[in-house]
């Protein structure tokens, strides 16, 4: 006798089989390695900074070319043949004028940016492209003393406020 139970479970399954044959169904689950939706950046390199006393580098209250003096000229060449020797690419190097708390803050924002011009055009013709070079002043508001309240005479504060008189270089770039 003929089990219709048994027939039609039987053609059922024979179904199912053909359309897990048909669609293609794996029988595992197949991941796709997934695109990033934006590029990779590589890690940021740490940030190298450098200060240069502005007594060192210029005249007192100077800020031009023509005010900058010889150890500031040496010091200055030895960093750009630093940079070329020390980085095997450098991302971005900012350039950071600094003043003391002497003078009003428009003028000692001024002379800040004038500093930082200035060592950018010099490392500039010492070969260091100016695509990744960028100077900018903080005048008087990153002072590293303590202002020198109780300092007197003012020969005596003007050389007790001398370490906020500065340049900054921070350098961004892979080294050797």
């Amino acid at each position: 006798m003929l089990n219709y139970k048994a027939a039609f479970v039987t053609a059922i399954m024979l179904a199912l089989v053909g359309c897990h044959k048909q669609a293609k169904v794996p029988s595992y689950i197949e991941v796709q390695p997934t695109k990033p939706t934006k590029p990779m950046q590589p890690m940021p390199q740490p940030v190298e900074y450098i200060n240069l006393t502005s007594d060192t580098l210029f005249r007192f209250n100077g800020s031009s070319s023509s005010d900058l003096l010889p150890a500031g000229r040496a010091k200055l060449d030895e960093i750009a043949q630093g940079l070329k020797a020390r980085y095997v690419s450098i991302q971005s190097i900012e350039l950071v004028g600094h003043t003391d708390r002497l003078g009003q803050a428009e003028y000692n924002y001024t002379l800040g940016m004038k500093r930082a011009k200035t060592v950018y055009d010099y490392l500039r013709s010492r070969g260091i492209p100016a695509n990744i070079m960028s100077y900018k002043s903080a005048g008087e508001n990153q002072p590293v003393t303590d202002g020198c309240p109780n300092v007197s005479p003012r020969a005596s504060l003007i050389q007790c406020l001398q370490p906020d008189r500065r340049v900054s270089i921070g350098i961004q770039g892979n080294k050797r």
